[in-house]
């Protein structure tokens, strides 16, 4: 009976084994994919970084338009902020916004 116990112990073994080979191998094989897709999202990412800029009117870069509509009160630059309401400085006094009387 001991022998009998110590054959099935090792064919138990030895099936463990080769489970963990197999699971080794698709943990190897899910890795190289795993890069391979990263690479490809790399890839389209900077393709459509490169056609975004090509797209871009020449002579313009995508960091120099925030710094022209800073500060500025013209149209464009309003209606590109939901909060602003189309209001330039000469429309409504500073004071209207600030309610300095006495408190209640």
């Amino acid at each position: 009976m001991d022998d009998n116990f110590q054959i099935r112990l090792l064919t138990e073994i030895l099936d463990i084994k080769k489970k963990l080979d197999e699971i080794q191998k698709e943990l190897i094989f899910i890795k190289s994919e795993n890069s391979t897709l990263k690479q490809q999202i790399n890839q389209n990412m900077q393709q459509q970084i490169q056609q975004n800029k090509s797209s871009q009117n020449p002579g313009q870069s995508s960091q120099s338009q925030p710094e022209s509509s800073r500060g500025s009160f013209d149209r464009g630059a309003i209606s590109t902020h939901p909060r602003t309401g189309g209001l330039a400085p000469k429309d409504v006094a500073i004071e209207k916004f600030f309610y300095s009387g006495a408190k209640k």
